[in-house]
């Protein structure tokens, strides 16, 4: 799944986020390449607009932000 470079937080929907422990900045990036991979692999699901992914300056957490096109079921 392709998405903007930043989440647009003015639109319109719902947005889910979550966080990970990484266990270290090595692990960071694998991470983050595993969760896109994982993403990329099935088929969105209904009304998933955007998924996000970002690594803390800590070394230690991975921020994911889902965006919905309107309310979850």
């Amino acid at each position: 799944m392709t998405t903007d470079r930043f989440p647009d937080i003015h639109r319109a929907g719902t947005v889910v986020i979550g966080t990970r422990h990484a266990g270290g900045p090595d692990h960071q990036q694998l991470l983050v390449d595993a969760e896109a991979q994982a993403v990329d692999c099935v088929p969105s699901p209904h009304g998933l607009d955007a998924v996000s992914r970002f690594a803390s300056t800590d070394g230690e957490t991975v921020l994911s932000l889902a965006q919905w096109e309107s309310a979850l079921p």
